[in-house]
């Protein structure tokens, strides 16, 4: 007869040794009953039939074990060479970065000043001082800039509650650098002076920026190139006449790209 759901539930808690073991105890025909099993009314040819059944079972589910052992044995080494070729390639692109990095040219803008003072209808004229201060020539520079005012700020109030960020131009994007202009070699911080002069028609001095209710600000950018790719040094300096017109930084605008 066929083994109910509840009778094979109750072999499947049985090895097959145990099972084996069991039929010692029950007639020799196969019709004879297994006592001590399930629910004493298996007999002999069932228990045999469900002991051969759980061995093919077992031995089909060792062999696909063994399978998928011997496939993973045979993908591991591919695996090892795809992953030590991938730590080559990681590696070689980090050193290169780091080379790069560390040997590139750095045009950094450190300090600015006004030239030749400063008066209403006449034009203004702005130096910023800096120096190639990486290892690599900065090749094609090229320096392009904004100038404009802001409202001074009330007396110990900050510079960010006259001078959002939204205050500035992209200057960095329309500047960029040309194969046919000059090279900036490596320097001290201050080496080198970029001037910039505006017209009274391009910029006008107002008796508010001279008497300290606008704030002039001037923001530029220098576009180079080191390692063959384009590099930019952003900068911005305030000019207040409470400070004697000396150059303050910026809230925004000091970056290197």
């Amino acid at each position: 007869m066929t083994l109910t759901s509840d009778q094979r539930a109750a072999l499947d808690r049985y090895t097959i040794e145990d099972l084996r073991q069991q039929l010692r105890y029950a007639g020799p025909g196969p019709g004879a009953v297994v006592l001590g099993l399930a629910d004493n009314m298996i007999s002999r040819a069932d228990i045999q039939a469900y002991i051969f059944e759980r061995e093919q079972n077992e031995r089909a589910s060792r062999l696909e074990q063994e399978q998928k052992a011997a496939q993973t044995q045979r993908r591991l080494p591919r695996v090892s060479i795809l992953v030590a070729v991938i730590g080559i390639i990681v590696s070689a692109a980090l050193t290169s970065l780091i080379f790069v990095w560390t040997n590139r040219a750095l045009l950094s803008p450190t300090a600015a000043g006004i030239r030749g003072g400063i008066d209403i209808d006449q034009p203004f004229s702005y130096f910023v001082s800096y120096g190639n201060i990486g290892k690599d020539p900065a090749y094609g520079f090229v320096a392009q800039e904004d100038i404009g005012t802001v409202d001074a700020p009330e007396p110990q109030a900050s510079w960010y509650t006259v001078f959002p960020k939204n205050t500035l131009k992209d200057v960095c994007k329309r500047t960029s650098a040309s194969d046919d202009a000059g090279v900036i070699y490596p320097s001290g911080p201050r080496d080198h002076r970029y001037t910039a002069t505006a017209s009274p028609e391009e910029f006008k001095i107002t008796p508010e920026i001279l008497n300290g209710a606008k704030i002039i600000f001037v923001h530029g950018c220098f576009a180079y190139k080191t390692f063959i790719l384009e590099r930019k040094s952003e900068y911005c300096f305030l000019f207040s006449p409470r400070d004697n017109f000396s150059a303050l930084r910026c809230p925004y605008g000091n970056n290197v790209l």
